[in-house]
C-alpha cells in the first residue's frame, strides 16, 4: 500500500495541523485535562493517526508517544466498524 503522506504533503501538513488544534479545542470546552482523536487513514491500524491534548495538570506527560498496535479501542474499531 502506498504511503498516503507521499501523494499530497502539503495536504497532509493542514490536516494534521487542523487536528491537533481540532483536539486541544474539544479538550478546552469540554473542561478535560486530556482529550484524544484517532484518525484511520487507510484501513487498518498501521496507517492509525492518534493527537493528543493535555492541560497543564498532564504537562509531565507531554512528551510520551506510544505508537497505534491495533489492540484495545483502535483493534476493536477496525473489527467493528462497517460502512452502512
Amino acid at each position: 500500500m502506498p504511503n498516503p503522506d507521499a501523494i499530497d504533503e502539503e495536504f497532509t501538513e493542514v490536516a494534521n495541523r487542523v487536528l491537533s488544534y481540532a483536539v486541544e479545542l474539544i479538550r478546552v470546552l469540554i473542561g478535560a485535562n486530556q482529550s484524544a482523536i484517532a484518525v484511520i487513514v487507510q484501513e487498518d491500524w498501521t496507517s492509525i493517526r492518534k493527537y493528543f491534548s493535555l492541560s497543564e495538570k498532564d504537562e509531565a506527560w507531554a512528551d510520551y508517544k506510544t505508537p497505534a498496535t491495533g489492540y484495545g479501542t483502535h483493534g476493536w474499531l477496525l473489527r467493528h466498524n462497517q460502512p452502512v
